[in-house]
């Protein structure tokens, strides 16, 4: 009988994400990229130009969702982007 081996290894979260990126079909994969990509608060709070409590609010009024993993908070791409659009019509 084959033995299986299990090894646990180190890795970061970007590397782990690109990591499952790769196992999935490659259909749609620069729309998926998009969708799925995560901006940190800092980025985000940088990216509007406000403070990272306005983003807390923003998100307690359900203004914009935010993604935690962990005890890190995230914002994903699409619905910045789907933000900017609803408002500037």
């Amino acid at each position: 009988m084959k033995k299986k081996v299990i090894r646990l290894v180190e890795i970061n979260y970007e590397d782990f994400k690109s990591d499952l990126r790769a196992l999935r079909p490659a259909e749609n994969k620069s729309e998926r990229k998009a969708e799925e990509e995560l901006l940190t608060l800092a980025e985000t709070a940088s990216f509007f130009k406000v403070s990272k409590r306005t983003l807390g609010n923003w998100h307690h009024h359900q203004i914009l969702r935010k993604v935690e993993i962990g005890n890190r908070v995230y914002f994903r791409r699409k619905d910045i982007e789907e933000l900017i659009q609803k408002n500037t019509l």
